[in-house]
């Protein structure tokens, strides 16, 4: 009996040992597909930030065009003000 009982735990170690070794295989693998995604979003964030640096320079842009553009529009009214006032006298 003795002798059964020390098979059967040599057997039982093996299958842990073997289920240990297949584990720690998934863990590896788990930790490859972590490492892949946390690469893929720190693309992403990239890419985004890239793109929200060129947005807030056309936004400066359209701003700075903008307000030459309301410059020019009131110099334009000042104008067509004064040339209104000198024909109404």
């Amino acid at each position: 009996m003795n002798g059964t009982f020390a098979s059967n735990y040599e057997n039982l170690v093996q299958t842990k040992n073997d289920e240990i070794e297949r584990l720690k295989g998934v863990v590896e693998e788990q930790a490859k597909l972590i490492q892949s995604y946390e690469k893929m979003i720190e693309t992403e964030k990239s890419d985004t930030l890239m793109k929200t640096a060129g947005l807030t320079e056309q936004l400066a842009r359209e701003k700075s065009e903008n307000l030459d553009l309301k410059t020019v529009f009131f110099y334009l009214l000042n104008w067509i003000l004064k040339e209104y006032r000198k024909m109404s006298t």
